[in-house]
């Protein structure tokens, strides 16, 4: 029996302070995987859409969908609020795409770029071809050689205009700074995903940075890397800058979808094919953005083993939790420059924007843990993160921790292979030593599959 012996009116009190007090909704996460296709000799093959449709056969609800180039095909999960559920979701998609797959003579090549040389074929969608008018033909062809895993995570509460898909301009003042001191954490991260996730050393046969996904995508001065696929267009296929308020990040999407549509005019795509567009969200392809299904969205992973990237979305996931659910403040400052990820109270303090995408963001790309900031910065936003999760994840993010500890990522364990194989990196690697390559990475996808599975099953 319930026995309450206080008045009415300390009741109320009670219940005003207590939601005075309440954090926001249970933030869901998601995440989606590009994923190339192989023959049995381990080379590039255009066989998206066979595998598409057998899987559709086989489960219609299985969440694939076609991508960019016809060798690609991309997985997603259902978002949930626990990493758990889709980790497993994700992981029943990819075992059912290898089976059908395997089926049909084709295999599944599980990383960021296909090592060596080989000839795509672009789709022609409507999307596809205002993109390419956009960056141009060339340009836009290095999409289909550059994979990556982005992982999302639901705005606060109310912030989100599902109508418009559009971020609300009238809200308490409590929940912008909480939206706020999301999307700069994000922006923060962004050098621990590109590490932790590389997996892209080598394009058509030749070496150009332990990440080349983030090289070749976003380009620009702050890469050294001007033949990059956003090169001069910083402002939606770059790093953004952090934001102060929720006035100057409204500003800035409603700028960069009036520059498009400026660029996309000049290049005579007409003002209904722009409408396809329902949103303003739509047109932007940086690192890290606000999607038009209302999550922050963070797309500067490569795409990896899944043990890789599931762990990577439990080190977010509990990080932007914190923000969500307890206010944390996020504070940009010099102390960030010494101390990543430093917590006082319910502050947790992060380098200048200036810092992270001049410095931190270009060595990550290019040595990732070898490089002594770099290494610092992965370890502190570990330890941080750690913190923060429930005891049951800890084996989940161990492959991260072993990465720390032996300082090897994917792209260096690629990179030992191919010196294995008697090629250093200034020369360009013969197709059949790639092709051998790819073989490998996916017969160890494969083989940790049914493991990383007992694992996750076994989280509660």
């Amino acid at each position: 029996m319930r026995i309450y012996s206080g008045s009415r009116n300390q009741k109320e009190g009670s219940e005003i302070k207590k939601k005075e007090k309440s954090p926001l909704k249970r933030s869901k996460t998601g995440i989606e995987i590009e994923i190339q296709t192989l023959d049995e000799k381990g080379y590039i093959v255009n066989k998206a859409d066979l595998v598409i449709r057998e899987c559709k056969k086989r489960d219609k609800e299985m969440p694939i969908v076609q991508e960019e180039a016809k060798h690609m095909v991309e997985l997603t999960s259902f978002p949930s609020v626990k990493v758990q559920n889709i980790a497993l979701d994700i992981i029943k998609s990819y075992k059912t795409l290898i089976e059908v797959a395997e089926g049909h003579n084709i295999l599944i090549y599980p990383l960021s770029t296909y090592p060596g040389y080989f000839e795509e074929e672009m789709r022609r969608d409507n999307r596809y071809i205002m993109h390419e008018k956009l960056v141009g033909a060339e340009k836009n062809r290095l999409g289909s050689r550059t994979l990556g895993f982005h992982c999302h995570y639901t705005l606060p509460r109310g912030v989100f205009d599902k109508k418009k898909k559009f971020l609300k301009p009238m809200l308490g003042p409590k929940i912008k700074k909480t939206l706020i001191d999301s999307y700069n954490l994000a922006i923060a991260m962004d050098p621990v995903f590109i590490t932790f996730l590389q997996s892209s050393p080598f394009v058509d046969g030749k070496f150009l940075a332990k990440d080349s996904r983030v090289v070749i995508n976003r380009g620009g001065r702050a890469l050294k890397y001007m033949k990059g696929q956003y090169t001069g267009f910083q402002q939606y296929g770059g790093l953004p800058p952090y934001k102060q308020t929720l006035t100057d990040l409204i500003y800035t999407m409603e700028s960069r979808y009036n520059r498009v549509k400026r660029e996309l005019k000049k290049q005579g795509v007409s003002p209904e094919d722009i409408k396809k567009c329902r949103s303003i969200l739509d047109l932007c392809w940086g690192p890290v953005r606000i999607n038009k299904l209302g999550t922050l969205e963070q797309r500067s992973g490569d795409t990896n083993f899944l043990s890789n990237m599931i762990a990577m979305s439990v080190l977010m996931k509990y990080a932007q939790r914190k923000v969500h659910q307890d206010f944390m403040e996020v504070i940009p400052s010099e102390i960030g420059l010494e101390k990543p990820f430093k917590v006082e109270g319910n502050s947790v303090y992060i380098p200048p924007h200036t810092h992270v995408r001049r410095h931190l963001q270009y060595h990550s790309a290019y040595e990732g843990l070898e490089n002594k900031d770099v290494y610092n910065y992965c370890k502190r936003f570990f330890s941080f993160s750690k913190e923060l999760m429930h005891d049951r994840y800890v084996d989940v993010v161990n492959p991260l921790h072993k990465m720390l500890k032996k300082k090897k990522t994917v792209s260096d364990m690629m990179i030992k292979e191919v010196k294995k194989a008697g090629y250093g990196l200034e020369t360009k690697v013969p197709d059949e030593i790639m092709a051998d390559l790819a073989l490998k990475m996916y017969g160890k996808q494969v083989g940790e599959l049914d493991a990383l599975e007992d694992l996750v099953k076994n989280l509660d």
